[in-house]
């Protein structure tokens, strides 16, 4: 069982502009992460969808993921290894929902390949 960091990192892709790719770190609480080998008609695939509790952001990061965001989120585990969930030709849908004094950092993904490997 692999050993999560709990800071994420989340890029936006922006196919208008993509110079002006922005970045946005994270403070997670303590989480496990399993993707989930899924079969269906078109074939095999990982659903990496996950929600993570993270530190309330500031108003204009939540502004910003109010609505799903393209991007792809890195994973570090404890040995410092980086796992990237979504790709520049898949990419992971980002939201942020916002809670008294937390907020869920939601995750959409479903990838061709284990992000894990």
């Amino acid at each position: 069982m692999l050993e999560f960091l709990n800071t994420i990192q989340v890029r936006l892709l922006n196919s208008d502009k993509p110079e002006k790719e922005k970045v946005f770190d994270f403070v997670a609480d303590t989480f496990s992460y399993i993707p989930q080998l899924t079969d269906n008609d078109a074939g095999n695939y990982w659903n990496c969808d996950k929600t993570f509790v993270i530190d309330m952001p500031n108003k204009e990061i939540r502004k910003i993921f109010s609505i799903e965001r393209r991007a792809i989120v890195t994973i570090k585990t404890s040995d410092r290894k980086t796992h990237l969930i979504g790709t520049s030709d898949i990419p992971a849908r980002v939201q942020i929902s916002s809670n008294l004094t937390s907020a869920n950092l939601i995750i959409k993904c479903k990838m061709l390949v284990d992000p894990l490997l």
